[in-house]
């Protein structure tokens, strides 16, 4: 879809900014030890591209799945056949059917199945919205790692800069 063609021109930005940089510095590591520390390098960058893609997968994909019970059970504690808005949703809906389906039973459960898909998408939408707030809180946190880390090496750069004047300059 072309809502996400942004956010996948960034993915495929930063894997290209980035992948690239660590491979060069592994690679030039290996390197310095010796020819023969070159497929160890690729087997364990590989390894832990592919590895680290599966593990990421698998948790927001258990985490979506989670969020998606949690707002669904949360959404249906609130769909009572008793509560009017809900009686005239499920009319509304089971309407559709009404040419279809002469029933009165058989077109109330046509319309609460129409409910329910409803608020089953809803849920996923939901879990979904989770999901991607999760990741901008992960990015966020390496983000401020990242810059911390930045920060500790410019300071401990920054100390050693007088002490090396200084013994210039005896």
């Amino acid at each position: 879809p072309q809502e996400m063609y942004l956010s996948q021109a960034m993915v495929a930005a930063g894997a290209a900014l980035f992948l690239p940089t660590a491979m060069a510095k592994g690679l030039v590591a290996a390197l310095a030890k010796g020819p023969h520390y070159m497929l160890t390098f690729i087997v364990i960058f590989l390894f832990t591209q592919a590895i680290g893609g599966l593990i990421a997968s698998a948790t927001l994909g258990t985490f979506m799945v989670l969020r998606q019970q949690f707002h669904l059970k949360t959404l249906l504690e609130h769909f009572v056949l008793t509560d009017p808005m809900v009686a005239d949703r499920v009319h509304t809906l089971s309407a559709t059917y009404a040419k279809v389906v002469a029933d009165k039973a058989a077109l109330a459960t046509e319309g609460i199945t129409l409910l329910y898909q409803q608020i089953s998408r809803e849920a996923y939408v939901l879990a979904y919205n989770d999901t991607f707030l999760l990741t901008s809180i992960i990015a966020g946190l390496a983000l401020a790692a990242l810059l911390g880390h930045l920060s500790f090496d410019w300071l401990r750069q920054l100390k050693k800069t007088p002490e090396l004047q200084a013994s210039n300059a005896e």
